[in-house]
């Protein structure tokens, strides 16, 4: 992948990107499922399509805090990125 912006229309594709990443990644299905849990919308099962996905405000805010990017939440989020923190994750658990 890039680093270019993204426009709004690439987002499902990078939703592909990252499934396709954790999918290669059988020790991290376990913790990418957990985040996944945490991380949904509240009542994301009541909003069509039910799939439980971070609130989008909640993805501007993480993309500005961690890239310095305001705007377009997809713009410089990377499948990379995603392998990263949820590697970070499962470390913690083993740590804790």
């Amino acid at each position: 992948m890039t680093d270019a912006p993204r426009s709004g229309h690439h987002s499902s594709m990078l939703t592909i990107e990252a499934v396709i990443a954790v999918l290669r990644r059988p020790s991290l299905w376990f913790v990418a499922l957990l985040s996944l849990g945490r991380l949904a919308r509240v009542g994301w099962w009541r909003r069509w399509p039910p799939i439980p996905a971070p609130d989008p405000a909640y993805l501007a805010w993480r993309t500005q805090t961690a890239y310095g990017h305001v705007g377009e939440p997809d713009a410089y989020r990377r499948a990379e990125d995603l392998i990263s923190f949820l590697e970070y994750c499962r470390a913690l658990r083993h740590c804790t």
